[in-house]
């Protein structure tokens, strides 16, 4: 762990794998200060852990500067056993700036190993794991698949050549632009929708995402739904 003068806080922007989940850059955050480190992932839920839960912090790197990051060897029963945090940064410097906080794990954490701290681990069940509903989630796969299949349905018996995006296509996509906006502007919505404990702030860059790529798709098949007839 790097030496020298400590900061308050410790935030990053990145990419996250916990076991085969993996979530790209810019879908996952790190947060550190002296008391805790959290992993957020987006729809792939939160890590929270305590300086006594680390073993230890070490560089990972598959391909370099493009694949490279930290990984969290840890002693939660219930995590995943592969957590890593991808960035762009050098994960030396990373862990540098980890102890800078004056988060003290591993070896030099020794006698702080954790012993049951029930609210501890209702924050940990609440935090981990997929952030929406299952209800809602469902519900949205099914009408986008409903609406996707319109134009397949349509296009039956002319040939998988002559299959092309639609209207069905249009409003799958309309529907996952509107039902990602209505997230971020309804406090009641998000309420609704998120479980308990969880926060809209968790899958903000995962819906803004949403946004971006259906309203693109919507304007380039519009066109191309047009000039086809």
């Amino acid at each position: 762990m790097a030496s020298g003068e400590k900061t308050k806080e410790f935030r990053l922007t990145g990419g996250a794998r916990f076991g085969m989940m993996n979530a790209s850059w810019p879908f996952a955050s790190l947060k550190v200060d002296g008391e805790r480190l959290e992993i957020s992932a987006s729809i792939m839920g939160r890590y929270v852990f305590r300086p006594g839960d680390i073993v230890s912090i070490e560089p990972y790197g598959i391909i370099p500067v493009i694949g490279r990051g930290i990984r969290i060897k840890h002693r939660v029963k219930n995590y995943r056993e592969k957590v890593i945090f991808w960035s762009f940064k050098k994960p030396e410097d990373v862990i540098g700036e980890i102890g800078n906080t004056g988060f003290v794990y591993g070896p030099a954490s020794a006698g702080m190993a954790p012993g049951p701290d029930p609210e501890m681990a209702a924050e940990r069940r609440r935090k981990s794991g997929f952030p929406v509903k299952v209800p809602y989630a469902v519900a949205v796969v099914v009408i986008w698949n409903m609406l996707f299949a319109f134009d397949f349905i349509r296009s039956a018996g002319t040939g998988m050549e002559n299959m092309k995006p639609g209207i069905g296509v249009i409003s799958a996509l309309v529907f996952l632009l509107l039902a990602s906006a209505l997230l971020l502007v309804s406090e009641r919505f998000g309420r609704l929708v998120m479980k308990k404990g969880r926060d809209i702030g968790e899958i903000k860059s995962f819906l803004y995402f949403i946004i971006l790529v259906s309203a693109f798709m919507i304007m380039s098949f519009t066109c191309m739904f047009r000039f086809s007839n």
